[in-house]
């Protein structure tokens, strides 16, 4: 036996199936306890969306791989997949329900590792009357000056490093602190205008425009429980012609522009809306691997279903 051939047999063995779910669900348990030190969002970057899992989490300085990563799991048992339905693939109709549910299954793992490397979160709090053409990272942050000359629209850019002194260096404005805890921007003056500078969340813009019109949140009954939102938007896109009322709320989000609106929460006022925008490229895979693993099954069992009767049939003739 080749080499080759016995890298294929390992690649497309069931033992390494058993191995890659048991590793799988350790991870899951390890990570979910982890949640209470970490935090959802570290535990998702440091066991989930990671090739591997190192040791100690929190160092900058040595560190040691310990367990394979979600993307790593994600990938073998994805490989692992496609092999074993290569080899064994045989092209008739008795085993067409097994072909679309290892199919399904390719769907639904590519997907997932697709969604995991491409999606972006970012949320909107909104208050009623007020407009907004994007969303903003809940933990990334930019550094941008705004120049304000202009009474019809702010210029927004970035501050890039630049060399100090000698006979062209550039005018200087002074020390200015910014932070996202002052909670207002700083505000300057320099060649005849206002300027502002800003520590704030980075912004995702985008080519159209949401307004909230009212929002609503109920509770239960006696406890201060938060039961229901509701958000009723306006949605305006000039460049598709579209300006329509949206009611989103919980379990019933805005989908527009490759984007999804859910109803995320709201502000400590009781008035603001909380948007979470979730842009995921891959998020109809789901949908379809259900659909395919669900034909897949059916066939199986049916084709199954339907030998078994004639065989019970065949036996009483006799």
């Amino acid at each position: 036996m080749s080499i080759w051939q016995r890298v294929l047999d390992f690649v497309s063995s069931m033992k390494l199936t058993l191995v890659c779910l048991s590793a799988a669900t350790v991870l899951v348990f390890v990570g979910t306890l982890a949640q209470v030190q970490f935090g959802t969002h570290a535990v998702q970057e440091r066991y989930f969306q990671s090739l591997l899992v190192w040791w100690p989490a929190e160092s900058d300085g040595f560190r040691i791989p310990v367990f394979p990563g979600g993307h790593l799991l994600g990938a073998v048992l994805l490989l692992n997949l496609l092999a074993a339905h290569l080899r064994r693939f045989r092209l008739n109709w008795r085993n067409a329900g097994l072909h679309l549910t290892h199919g399904g299954l390719i769907v639904m793992l590519a997907g997932g590792l697709f969604t995991d490397l491409f999606s972006m979160e970012s949320q909107i709090q909104i208050a009623p009357g007020q407009t907004k053409n994007y969303s903003e990272d809940p933990r990334l942050m930019e550094w941008v000056v705004v120049d304000q000359r202009n009474s019809e629209e702010d210029r927004v850019a970035a501050i890039l490093p630049t060399s100090a002194g000698g006979a062209n260096a550039p005018d200087t404005l002074g020390a200015w602190l910014v932070s996202e805890a002052l909670g207002a921007p700083r505000a300057c003056s320099f060649a005849d205008g206002s300027w502002r500078l800003e520590m704030r969340p980075l912004r995702y813009y985008k080519p159209y425009s949401i307004t909230l019109q009212k929002f609503t949140h109920e509770n239960y009954p006696g406890t201060d429980i938060p039961k229901n939102f509701a958000s009723q938007i306006t949605l305006v896109d000039p460049g598709h012609g579209v300006n329509r009322d949206v009611l989103i709320y919980m379990n019933h989000p805005l989908r527009y522009g490759g984007e999804t609106y859910y109803q995320s929460g709201f502000g400590r006022d009781d008035r603001s809306s909380i948007l979470q925008v979730v842009h995921n490229p891959g998020f109809v895979a789901p949908y379809i691997a259900c659909v395919i693993i669900s034909f897949g099954l059916l066939i199986q069992f049916g084709s199954h279903f339907v030998g078994a009767t004639r065989r019970t049939k065949l036996l009483r003739a006799k």
